[in-house]
């Protein structure tokens, strides 16, 4: 590697790195942090997968390592702890109470354990950055692998999400590490690669549970490839049988990981008696969960793996509410991904992306890799599309690599024109991305209202997620004299609980019955302003835009 490449390699991933971790500082906890940390450090703590089973425990182990060193209470075992203890009880409800208390009800310092839990958060984003560049230049070259790497680094979703404690960018770096590792395997006759597979796999799937995707993925790469005569027949078995042996590897990683816990998940019956006569029409869903749980018993997995694996798959196909283009769904719409991705992305970018795929196509690759990254790109998307849980870009995080490597292809052989123009759009994307900061989280394009309006495009992770406390709390302090002149201080910002705001010194009344007969002012993040029921919230317009998902209205 030339000296100019590792040095270049070196400056991309510090300006990774103290992005990162400027923001870590600047963002306050998003509402599902508190979550994964407060579970991850009763994982440490106690030696219980209960909390938080919907997610695997990768990543909150991680996060909440620093935690443990620090001399912190918790929430008593008897308020949330001892109540979830039953197998079949789904526990959300108590998890994030937990969460919410023992980052903000109990004296801890908080801005300290929301910036050293997003450490691991932060360092995975930094191996992600430095495998795209490992692998562009493994296959396209030193230039290829350092412009892949420089759309990763300056892209807003990355940024936006590099640094929270959540499962997508894990599982991003899992799923390209999977395909690599199917890549080696089918090149090299080594079994070798079958502990690299599990190993792949091991990072996904312990990392969030849509990684099951991977299978369809795999499935539709190896009938490619014995469709175009990359392999034959006795290869694509060969494979097969491969993948079967990685797959029971990973299911002993997968235990070793929960702590070889074999023990059964116990009787139903009297907790789904119990559900049915408290109330058998608003808990029929959670009943059914439980019957699901119930199989269980025959499942070579950790229980609580199991569970969380029924939880998510019920979750993606019973939905959830969410906002679109002025729509509101519990069962979400089809096009959800392709709006979001169009929205979420620099102008300059997609731009490049059709010429990418198409280079795929007219440019004979000998490695065969661009038509894996290809595959694996579609056939995710596709089946993100099936989902009926829309609630953000994040979730199709693992396409973003394999995108910005094909698009990086586009300098391979082009004329100096053409280059040039490549220049132009990459010089574009990081200027945009400046203009954008720190405001990644709400990110849109020109062509979905930027700053302004991108709020009325998506809600929920991809505008208003919990991020502007610390922004609220300064604007209340430099607008001292607008605030006292309002009667009452209506607060709507509720993502982590009340005593967030009070952790924050952000004083008002709660605006849960807040109606068009209300006098005052109103602090609201975007989710909530544009929820139909607050309607009549939009005649008043915007006052002041605190941040650009973040809005002070007058309301009288």
């Amino acid at each position: 590697m030339k000296k100019t490449t590792k040095i270049l390699l070196v400056v991309l991933l510090l300006i990774e790195l103290a992005a990162q971790l400027y923001l870590s500082s600047a963002d306050s906890q998003t509402t599902d942090e508190a979550v994964h940390v407060s579970a991850g450090y009763t994982y440490w703590t106690k030696g219980d997968y209960r909390f938080n089973p919907e997610h695997p425990p990768l990543v909150k182990l991680l996060s909440a390592l620093p935690l443990v060193f620090m001399d912190l209470k918790t929430p008593d075992d008897a308020i949330y702890w001892s109540k979830s203890g039953d197998f079949f009880y789904d526990n959300w409800r108590e998890n994030r109470a937990y969460g919410e208390d023992f980052f903000y009800a109990l004296g801890n310092n908080a801005k300290a354990m929301v910036f050293w839990s997003r450490l691991a958060s932060v360092l995975i984003t930094l191996v992600l950055g430095l495998m795209i560049f490992l692998l562009a230049n493994k296959f396209y070259g030193e230039k290829i692998g350092l412009l892949a790497l420089f759309v990763y680094v300056f892209n807003p979703t990355i940024l936006a999400h590099g640094h929270l404690v959540t499962t997508d960018i894990a599982v991003s770096l899992g799923f390209i590490l999977t395909l690599y590792s199917l890549y080696l395997m089918q090149k090299n006759k080594s079994w070798k690669y079958v502990i690299f597979m599990s190993l792949s796999l091991a990072v996904a799937f312990l990392s969030k549970f849509t990684a099951v995707i991977l299978v369809p993925c795999i499935a539709a790469q190896l009938i490619y490839w014995l469709i175009a005569k990359k392999i034959k027949w006795r290869e694509f078995w060969l494979l097969c049988l491969k993948i079967v042996c990685s797959a029971l590897l990973l299911i002993l990683i997968i235990f070793s990981v929960y702590g070889f816990d074999f023990r059964p998940a116990g009787d139903m019956s009297a907790l789904k008696q119990q559900i049915i006569n408290q109330n058998p029409a608003v808990d029929r869903a959670l009943v059914d969960k439980i019957d699901s749980f119930g199989s269980i018993k025959n499942v070579l997995v950790p229980k609580d793996f199991f569970k969380g694996m029924v939880l998510v798959l019920g979750h993606t196909r019973a939905g959830h509410d969410s906002y679109l283009l002025g729509q509101t769904s519990r069962t979400g719409w089809w096009y959800y991904f392709p709006v979001v991705f169009t929205a979420k992305n620099s102008l300059f970018l997609l731009i490049l992306i059709p010429p990418a795929i198409f280079y795929v196509f007219r440019k004979k690759d000998k490695t065969g890799f661009a038509s894996m990254l290809l595959i694996f790109s579609a056939v995710y998307f596709l089946s993100a599309m099936t989902s009926k849980a829309d609630l953000g870009i994040r979730h199709i995080l693992p396409i973003f690599p394999l995108i910005f490597i094909l698009i990086s292809r586009l300098f391979i052989g082009s004329k100096k024109r053409y280059s040039h123009f490549l220049y132009i759009m990459f010089a574009a994307i990081l200027l945009e991305v400046i203009i954008a900061f720190p405001f990644y989280i709400s990110y849109f394009n020109q062509a979905f209202g930027w700053q302004k309006n991108g709020y009325k495009i998506a809600s929920d992770s991809n505008a208003d997620w919990g991020q502007d406390l610390v922004r609220i709390k300064k604007f209340i302090d430099s607008n001292k004299d607008e605030i006292n002149h309002c009667e009452n201080l209506f607060m709507d910002y509720g993502w982590d609980g009340k005593d967030s705001l009070n952790y924050y010194g952000i004083h008002g009344i709660a605006a849960d019955n807040l109606s068009c007969q209300s006098k005052g002012c109103l602090i609201t993040g975007s989710t909530s302003y544009v929820d139909p029921k607050n309607s009549w919230l939009w005649e008043r317009g915007i006052e002041q835009r605190i941040t650009p998902s973040t809005f002070f209205i007058k309301l009288n």
